[in-house]
């Protein structure tokens, strides 16, 4: 039955905004929680994985053919957000960053990207968020404007 839904898979990748290293290994667990729901409910678009830094998530999800990804995001990052500002007053201004990347990726990369997003705490402790961000870019082909991309 899910199989049905599920026409596409999605890398996608936002930050907090001005990259405030805010998502700590202590509740990172309850907002990458929040964000699955999200995307569950009402989206039928599972999250096959979701990871990130201290200041940025990634999301692998089976998009639903139900939804299109620039009406799912702002919603996943409005409802996580609001998440977020009941953890307490460290979190009471929390944003994300007004924009997103968003990449296909086949079904025999998905374990791939998996287990990159899996790394991404070991990954950082060696690559920064925007060097990895400009780094994907690059790879995917993807023009960008740097005086746009960090808000």
């Amino acid at each position: 039955m899910l199989k049905d839904r599920l026409t596409i898979l999605i890398h996608v990748i936002f930050s907090t905004k001005d990259q405030k290293p805010l998502i700590d290994e202590k509740i990172a667990p309850a907002l990458y929680t929040c964000i699955e729901g999200v995307l569950w409910e009402p989206f039928y678009s599972p999250a096959l994985k979701t990871g990130g830094g201290s200041d940025h998530v990634h999301i692998l999800l089976g998009l639903s053919r139900i939804v299109r990804i620039d009406k799912l995001i702002p919603e996943v990052k409005d409802r996580s957000a609001a998440f977020m500002k009941t953890l307490g007053s460290k979190y009471i201004d929390f944003e994300w960053q007004q924009g997103y990347a968003a990449f296909t990726i086949s079904h025999w990369e998905a374990n791939v990207v998996k287990a990159y997003i899996a790394d991404q705490r070991n990954f950082h402790k060696r690559t920064s968020f925007k060097d990895e961000y400009r780094s994907i870019l690059t790879e995917n082909g993807m023009e960008y404007d740097e005086s746009e991309m960090w808000d």
